[in-house]
């Protein structure tokens, strides 16, 4: 203790007569530290077990009892989200952007062993020791799997760079783009080369065998199963088709029957015993729309993905292909559009309320599920939820894994974005403009007031004054001093806000149109621009910590600089479609649309209380950092030691106290 008031007592003096000193390194870097569900394209089946694609994650499930999947393990995550899944025996070959290789021989614990660099691959099939794969960019690839740690490219077929679809038989591949069917002859692997070019209407999926092939369709009045003799490679004919309800996607064949995913319905049990006539038989409605579903086949069940909903992995019974039946599924997946977090867990807006569970950024785990869409604001042991069309839910969250309703309110449009202050809950109501409920009692909470407010598409609240995002380009102040009589007092033209938020004497708000507005409140009945961030376009969502913005967009995730509005500047960045960011200790908690909840540790040199910013509030961390590593992360166990390294050379030494000291004085 005597040796840290020790060091307290010489950075003070060093603050007040020290010369001009040079930071060596002051920039934000973000690390992965977690990650928690995201949506599903792939399922891949061998016997008693599943892969099944979850955002960047192969999951491991044992299927030995098919109505109840059974989770075994997941992988590290992935450089990018998983879109196709070849299982042969103890590996999984995954095209994931590049081609990964899987070892999953011990299922608890599947390990990536290999990788071959490809740049956009989607689609992969394994025959003997060679994958073949589909590249967006460069068409059919051939990669050598012989030695699954060193999976190696072999050869291309550029011809195909538009394919998005694959299959094999015999010595032919057969690549599907949206207007055409390729064939190519690969037998040679090292050599492919292009048989057959045929123009091809609005084609999605194809699978093969005996001859046929079996194509998804998907542009009215063609939605259905057409087969196609592949007898001549060279001239591909068109013999038969079975109309669907809905749009096709994917298919898998097993028996007498194709078992196609609708992406209005569900599942579409097809009879292609005769291939020239094939026949409907039985659809399985699995309650509510699909889209991009995959679908695989295995004895007497069918195993399909739902990529919007939070379905995941669907088993569906199809003993009886007359009578098909969803029997189970997998559930612990979500497209990521929002996040709010309080405490040690995270409120994930995936198609549903998720709960997840925190306290261990590097092990986030779903506690609890609850139905129904919706942004959360959490206050102590209660959440409100905007539940769009479903209005304002109450929720009691005093324990996370058992969440209950309070109360509810229905609202007059949509309700999308929810501000809680004292016992008030102010709601963006879209066409209802701004809602304001007293929210006191929440088992019976109700209407008090509202004010138009245009589009109302985001609400924040402080003080007297509540500030709405209008999606029709505007920020509105609104006078709340009595909630049961607001009333607009200030106007500021914002190009297409999505959401705001305030701190200080600023409001922030993310565009649709570009990234973020900085808008100057110290006038609440003037407002105006002090600055914008344009480094980004489409903006959903924007926060502030400390001297930083964390702005979600469509094309990723931003850290800017704003401790001089006029001038924001970005200092990290990630790629990824963000909807949603909430930061607390340290780290940055995302919202990616295809990878869930994504979790980042955010690094920024000189912040060693985690407040994001550099301040004399820094001074005892850092000298507890320098002086009692073993101490530092007990007493700040959410904040990142590494923040001390400010030289930048990979430890945290007596070398970084001048740097500390340049960054605290701004020298």
């Amino acid at each position: 203790m005597a040796r840290n008031w020790l060091w307290r007592v010489t950075l003070g003096c060093w603050l007040c007569l020290c010369p001009a000193l040079q930071a060596v390194a002051d920039d934000v870097w973000l690390e992965l530290a977690g990650q928690w569900g995201g949506c599903s394209f792939a399922v891949a089946v061998e016997g008693n077990v599943a892969c099944l694609g979850v955002g960047p994650r192969i999951v491991v499930l044992d299927i030995s009892q098919p109505a109840e999947p059974l989770f075994l393990g997941q992988t590290s995550v992935l450089p990018s989200e998983i879109w196709e899944i070849a299982l042969v025996g103890t590996y999984a070959y995954v095209a994931a952007g590049d081609l990964y290789v899987i070892d999953i021989s011990d299922p608890a614990n599947p390990a990536w062993i290999g990788t071959a660099t490809a740049g956009h691959l989607g689609d992969v099939v394994v025959r003997g020791s060679y994958a073949y794969g589909l590249d967006a960019d460069l068409g059919l690839q051939v990669f050598d799997i012989s030695d699954p740690c060193t999976p190696t490219w072999v050869a291309s077929c550029p011809a195909t760079v538009d394919g998005m679809a694959l299959a094999l038989a015999d010595n032919y591949a057969y690549v599907l783009s949206p207007y055409r069917l390729y064939v190519i002859d690969i037998s040679d692997p090292g050599a492919p080369f292009l048989v057959s070019s045929t123009a091809w209407n609005y084609a999605r999926d194809i699978a093969v065998r005996n001859g046929y092939a079996y194509l998804t369709t998907w542009y009215p009045p063609e939605h259905g199963l057409e087969v196609v003799d592949l007898s001549n490679p060279y001239l591909p004919q068109t013999v038969g088709f079975c109309p669907m309800e809905w749009d096709s996607h994917a298919v898998a064949l097993a028996g007498d029957y194709a078992y196609v995913t609708d992406d209005g319905i569900g599942l579409e049990v097809i009879d292609i015993s005769d291939p020239d006539a094939p026949s409907w038989v039985a659809k399985c409605d699995t309650g509510g729309g699909l889209f991009l579903a995959c679908v695989a086949a295995a004895g007497d069940f069918a195993y399909m993905t739902d990529t919007d909903a939070d379905h995941g992995l669907l088993v569906i019974d199809v003993q009886d292909p007359a009578a098909p039946a969803l029997v189970g599924g997998y559930h612990n997946v979500g497209r990521a559009h929002g996040v709010t977090v309080a405490g040690t867990h995270a409120y994930v807006d995936a198609d549903g309320l998720h709960i997840v569970d925190v306290s261990d950024p590097a092990q986030p785990e779903r506690v609890a599920f609850r139905t129904g869409a919706g942004s959360a604001a959490v206050v102590g042991n209660v959440a409100y939820l905007a539940k769009r069309y479903d209005g304002l839910e109450i929720v009691d969250v005093s324990d996370p894994a058992a969440p209950y309703t309070l109360g509810q309110l229905a609202t007059s449009d949509c309700a999308i974005d929810v501000a809680i202050q004292s016992h008030y809950a102010y709601v963006a109501d879209r066409l209802g403009g701004l809602m304001i409920a007293d929210v006191a009692d929440p088992c019976a909470p109700y209407w008090i007031g509202a004010c138009p407010a245009g589009l109302a598409w985001g609400v924040d609240v402080s003080g007297p004054l509540a500030y709405v995002a209008d999606f029709r380009d505007a920020l509105r102040v609104i006078d709340v001093t009595d909630p049961g009589a607001p009333f607009e007092v200030g106007f500021c033209a914002v190009s297409k806000p999505r959401n705001v938020h305030v701190a200080d004497q600023y409001a922030y708000l993310a565009t649709y149109t570009r990234g973020f507005d900085i808008i100057d409140v110290s006038d609440p009945f003037h407002p105006a621009t002090a600055g914008q961030f344009t480094e980004a376009w489409q903006g959903e969502y924007v926060m502030t910590c400390g001297t930083y913005a964390y702005l979600a967009s469509q094309f990723g995730l931003y850290v800017v600089d704003v401790s001089v509005p006029s001038q924001p500047t970005c200092a990290a960045y990630t790629t990824g479609r963000a909807y949603g960011v909430d930061v607390s200790g340290g780290h940055a908690y995302v919202a990616n649309d295809q990878s869930g909840l994504t979790i980042l540790a955010v690094h920024i040199p000189g912040d060693l209380d985690c407040d994001g910013r550099i301040a004399f509030g820094d001074i005892n961390p850092f000298v507890l950092a320098l002086c009692s590593p073993d101490a530092y992360p007990q007493t700040y166990p959410q904040c990142h030691q590494i923040n001390a390294d400010i030289n930048g050379d990979g430890t945290v030494d007596f070398g970084d106290i001048n740097p500390f000291i340049a960054l605290l004085t701004g020298r």
